[in-house]
């Protein structure tokens, strides 16, 4: 009988970084609860698939769940735009950081996340000055950031592809993790993969990636999308009006997208 300590201590570490991540995401959700309550608002709409940058207005700032007129410099907070550029976690994608501004404060935002019905949390700390409801500011998303996000992103939809063409069409994914400096696929399939297989999936998709495919978005009817040919995830809750990823042309990859 042997043991791989350094293997032990490999898997180790592996479970720290996932119980750390946990953490932070519990974290974000803990700050998010009531937060609903405490707002007067439906719905803050997203503009962050067409630009980055975008001059908004701030309809509530919330000090430890509170509303509040104005936060001054260090103070941290959650801030709450009429729309935004600003991704708020979702569907295993992390939240978006950037900079919310004016000629009379800077806010630093450390993460963006979503509360429903479906209202964008801008959180972080005021780095210089202040800002107060009502004030009209530039937002601005951290774009080498969210680049990387979005490369990740997309192998998502490339991976799920390779692992459809080696493995079957039966494979379905089941979750996912997408930040700017990696990202985790969970999908279904009854056995584990043969490493032939895994060299045959790492072949396709970094083939797919050196031909430099067009990535675009279409937003069409839900049923329409499906005839199409579209792939949507199982237990995925969709609207009659759905955003569909496509790579290629003709796409290769299909899928629905939100």
């Amino acid at each position: 009988l042997s043991v791989n300590l350094e293997g032990f201590d490999r898997e180790m570490e592996k479970q720290r970084e996932r119980a750390r991540a946990a953490q932070k995401f519990a974290g974000a959700l803990e700050g998010a609860i009531g937060l609903d309550a405490q707002l007067d608002v439906q719905e803050t709409p997203f503009v962050g698939y067409d630009s980055l940058e975008h001059k908004s207005i701030i309809i509530d700032l919330l000090v430890g769940n509170e509303s509040v007129q104005t936060v001054q410099e260090g103070q941290e907070a959650n801030l709450i735009l009429d729309t935004t550029p600003f991704y708020g976690e979702m569907g295993g994608q992390v939240g978006d950081t950037g900079e919310i501004r004016n000629p009379s404060g800077r806010f630093s935002v450390t993460n963006t996340f979503r509360i429903p019905p479906d209202i964008v949390v801008h959180q972080g700390y005021i780095a210089e000055g202040s800002l107060a409801v009502g004030d009209e500011v530039e937002a601005e998303v951290d774009r080498d950031r969210r680049l990387d996000i979005a490369r990740n992103h997309t192998a998502t939809h490339l991976l799920h592809l390779a692992l459809r063409q080696v493995l079957g069409e039966h494979v379905q994914q089941r979750g996912s993790l997408v930040a700017p400096e990696r990202f985790r696929f969970d999908f279904s399939h009854l056995t584990a993969m043969m490493p032939e297989e895994i060299q045959e999936v790492n072949h396709i998709v970094n083939e797919k990636i050196r031909q430099n495919l067009k990535v675009y978005s279409e937003e069409t009817p839900y049923k329409q999308a499906i005839e199409e040919g579209a792939i949507a995830l199982f237990d995925e809750k969709y609207g009659d009006i759905v955003r569909v990823l496509k790579i290629g042309e003709p796409a290769i990859s299909f899928e629905l997208c939100g």
